[in-house]
């Protein structure tokens, strides 16, 4: 698989930070989508919905689905995330010293920020076994401009017991995904060097591009970008 690459060295805060880095890089690369705008995106593994909120910002007017175990709820116990804690210490919202904070306190200093929103109008939420026969698999072929995984399904395998059969679901999870991206949509994910060399072996340059983003400590973030068929 052809790779062109573009590493932003960047200091970062976050793995979050990062994924939006290279989420505007992605933009700048729209002309490669079917059409000027991004119509329909999709988070694997939503969680609280932080990445939801920031990019409906972003993208007001698109159609957005959720895949995870559980629906998207942002009033889940969120106490202790490490990431969000520093970012409070660092803000000043809670002294230097914390270490936790109640999730009304958290929920609140997302929400001053706009990274949690009430108003995510999701218009489908998939939950379930991302391996599992989910309705999206046969609902959304070739839907999605833009399909984003950060810690998901797909980057978890990498700690399966047996390694080959984690590569092995890894290499499906690709499959599944990429069969769901419209002609010039991207898969943007975070995952390991590993992974990212599989990905790289695993789909056919004929039909993928691949773009590397970012370095972030053991984790690299990239795009997959589905091309036309040539006519």
């Amino acid at each position: 698989m052809n790779e062109q690459t573009t590493i932003t060295q960047i200091t970062s805060r976050s793995v979050e930070h990062s994924v939006l880095v290279a989420l505007g890089h992605i933009l700048k690369l729209r002309h490669s989508l079917p059409s000027p705008q991004v119509e329909n995106i999709l988070e694997i593994g939503p969680g609280i919905g932080v990445s939801l909120g920031r990019m409906r910002g972003m993208f007001p007017n698109a159609n957005f689905d959720a895949m995870g175990f559980e629906p998207v709820d942002h009033h889940r116990r969120i106490v202790g995330v490490r990431n969000l804690v520093k970012d409070m210490r660092w803000s000043g919202a809670v002294p230097h010293d914390t270490k936790e904070v109640p999730t009304a306190d958290a929920i609140a200093f997302l929400q001053e920020r706009g990274l949690i929103r009430d108003d995510l109008n999701l218009r489908d939420q998939y939950v379930g076994d991302f391996f599992s026969d989910l309705p999206i698999w046969s609902e959304k072929i070739a839907t999605y401009d833009l399909i984003y995984e950060q810690f998901g399904p797909i980057e978890k395998t990498r700690f399966m017991p047996d390694q080959e059969q984690g590569r092995a679901r890894f290499r499906d999870g690709l499959d599944k995904v990429t069969s769901l991206l419209r002609e010039g949509g991207a898969f943007l994910f975070v995952a390991s060097r590993d992974q990212h060399a599989q990905a790289r072996e695993h789909l056919p340059e004929a039909q993928y591009q691949m773009r590397h983003f970012i370095n972030y400590k053991e984790r690299h973030c990239s795009a997959v970008f589905k091309l036309p068929v040539a006519s």
